[in-house]
């Protein structure tokens, strides 16, 4: 057999396997951020469970910070009624608007009026209006002269 008087082929040598480059992990970043910021959340729930566990201690660390704070009372104002200011004569300064003039002599006179007191106050959204127009009298030294009638509700605290 011709095969066999050939000798056994060596053996081919055996070609080690390319080392592959390992894989370079992604980088991180972020890394110090997000600890910092992981610190500064736990340290401010800790702190907001202090003050409610110990409002008292907390008190006199940082005054004012546990006291709850007053909040200004708020008046309510209703409705009292309809104010009539009849044949009003005033002096508009020159430059001055007619009608807030009247509309500051309205409020001055409601308050004057024992019916609506010291506190009465004028819708701005609604102000009073003048019944027919302002009737222009005349020129005098410290402006002009007018004459009306003007008419609104008046609000007074509840």
């Amino acid at each position: 057999n011709a095969s066999a008087a050939r000798p056994a082929a060596p053996a081919a040598p055996a070609i080690p396997a390319r080392a592959q480059p390992a894989q370079a992990q992604p980088r991180r970043r972020g890394g110090f951020g997000r600890w910092l910021l992981v610190l500064l959340l736990v340290l401010g729930l800790g702190a907001g469970a202090l003050v409610f566990a110990f409002p008292s201690a907390v008190g006199q660390v940082l005054p004012g910070l546990s006291q709850p704070t007053a909040t200004p009372a708020q008046k309510i104002y209703i409705p009292k009624g309809t104010f009539r200011i009849t044949d009003q004569e005033i002096i508009v300064p020159a430059g001055r608007d007619v009608i807030a003039a009247y509309q500051e002599v309205f409020i001055q006179l409601a308050r004057q009026d024992a019916q609506y007191g010291a506190e009465a106050i004028i819708n701005q959204n609604a102000p009073p209006a003048f019944i027919g127009q302002p009737e222009r009298i005349g020129d005098e030294q410290g402006g002009t002269r007018y004459r009306a009638t003007m008419q609104g509700l008046v609000f007074v605290p509840k």
